[in-house]
């Protein structure tokens, strides 16, 4: 799996993973959501960067329909490509997220598809059934869809442990994504950092994070760290009604909220 960039991307150059979600054209309260206009002018920001910059890898979770509709014509105009991470059992299942056609489009038009589980479950909380079900199953499923290999996970809410790291590597993922975001320093690295980006951050901030000379990547890291302390020290389920207060999380019959936690407040 090699880790995708820019087309310009100096090949020694030290990259940063960016996160996101779900694009809409107005946007909403809900910081998961980013206004396309915005998400568009952040990848035109992204084409602008020094070269003494990080460069950014962006990235999505889930499997948001607006991946298809909206980034992939955004990415396609700035001749950028991204990793798209998809719950596999949502595909062509719920409401507003991918089918297998529009993940065979994403691939084919040079995108990278990796995992995100199954359900969506916090994989600390499977049994050792569930877990192969949750990585197993949707490698299985993902590969089936787009035909090739998957060998890229993202970690449902940012959770794990050595036991799940394992499980990870025992179903033939070479390459897990975190949610503690720090510099990549190889196309090959076992595990991957990236931030999260939220309605809230804006241009410059973000111009800020990918210099290396800010500081601001190392701080974010240490605000990563704090945020996995707390999610350890509250427990899953407090943390999560605290995550959707805060991030002002939109209501979802199909969704439950103890299992929809990601890796940022």
């Amino acid at each position: 799996m090699s880790i995708p960039s820019g087309a310009a991307a100096a090949g020694d150059r030290k990259k940063v993973a960016l996160l996101y979600h779900e694009l809409r054209p107005q946007g909403s309260a809900y910081s998961y959501v980013l206004p396309c206009a915005r998400f568009e002018q952040q990848l035109r920001m992204m084409a602008e960067l020094p070269a003494t910059s990080y460069e950014p890898i962006v990235t999505f979770d889930d499997g948001h329909v607006s991946n298809y509709t909206y980034a992939l014509p955004a990415l396609e105009a700035s001749g950028r490509s991204a990793f798209f991470f998809i719950t596999a059992g949502w595909t062509g299942v719920r409401p507003d997220y991918m089918d297998k056609t529009q993940l065979r489009a994403l691939h084919t038009a040079g995108h990278g598809i990796g995992a995100h589980g199954w359900t969506h479950t916090l994989l600390t909380q499977c049994s050792a059934a569930d877990l192969r079900h949750e990585l197993v199953d949707a490698r299985s499923a993902l590969e089936d869809a787009i035909g090739a290999p998957v060998t890229s996970l993202s970690l449902p809410g940012g959770r794990s442990n050595a036991a799940v790291i394992e499980a990870c590597h025992e179903a033939g993922y070479t390459t897990v994504w975190t949610s503690v975001p720090g510099a990549v320093k190889s196309s090959s690295e076992a595990t991957v950092g990236r931030f999260n980006i939220l309605a809230g951050h804006s241009d410059a901030f973000l111009q800020r994070l990918l210099d290396p000379a800010s500081g601001e990547l190392a701080r974010a890291a240490r605000v990563g760290r704090w945020k996995a302390m707390a999610q350890r020290v509250m427990g899953d389920a407090a943390y999560a009604r605290l995550w959707a207060l805060l991030n002002r999380k939109e209501g979802d019959a199909t969704d439950p909220g103890a299992q929809r936690v990601d890796g940022a407040l």
